[in-house]
């Protein structure tokens, strides 16, 4: 003798042959329903959540993740993970440009995600030197910022890096070398005679 069939819904025992299996358990077709909109899910595509079955739209409606940009539901294939929330995958972009950046280089600032050309030029310090973005390592000196690779006599063009250094009247680094230099005397101009009229 065959164990009696109980349905997961109601906990009667099913009569005859219509009953169906999902979850681990049997059904009476009429009491398989989402856990919502309470309508029969007649096909075999649902979702589960805390062991109670539910159609897909009102599982992504109570359980789904929302795009941060445009704050819709993302269907599971179609999201990204990134910056501790979800976006739609087309949705990934660069806060200035819009440039995607699905499996890309990206910066963030704000909780929101940059490509590296925008983030350098938003938000970091300009080389005094170069006049680019500086991204990495930044050496403070003569009250700007520089490459350390940019931190140059401005005369003889070596890197200064921590030794001593001067000041140049236009303001630039002078290595040590440089500063210290007797200046040659400036070769006298010939005077002009004046002739009394």
């Amino acid at each position: 003798m065959s164990e009696k069939k109980i349905c997961g819904g109601c906990n009667a025992p099913i009569e005859g042959c219509k009953s169906f299996s999902a979850m681990g358990q049997n059904w009476h077709p009429e009491h398989f329903i989402c856990q919502k909109c309470k309508k029969m899910i007649t096909d075999d595509s649902f979702a589960v959540e805390q062991n109670r079955p539910y159609c897909n739209p009102c599982y992504l409606v109570l359980f789904g993740k929302k795009c941060k940009r445009c704050g819709e539901l993302i269907e599971k294939s179609k999201t990204i993970a990134a910056l501790g929330v979800h976006w739609h995958l087309e949705h990934f972009t660069c806060e200035s440009c819009k440039t995607e950046l699905n499996q890309k280089q990206f910066f963030e600032k704000d909780g929101m995600p940059y490509c590296k050309d925008c983030y350098e030029k938003k938000f970091c310090p300009t080389c005094k030197g170069c006049k680019k973005p500086i991204s990495d390592l930044i050496l403070s000196a003569l009250d700007s910022k520089w490459h350390k690779a940019c931190f140059k006599c401005a005369k003889c063009k070596s890197l200064i890096g921590t030794s001593t250094f001067g000041v140049s009247p236009e303001g630039m680094p002078l290595c040590e070398a440089c500063l210290n230099q007797k200046k040659e005397p400036e070769p006298s101009k010939p005077k002009k005679k004046e002739s009394a009229k």
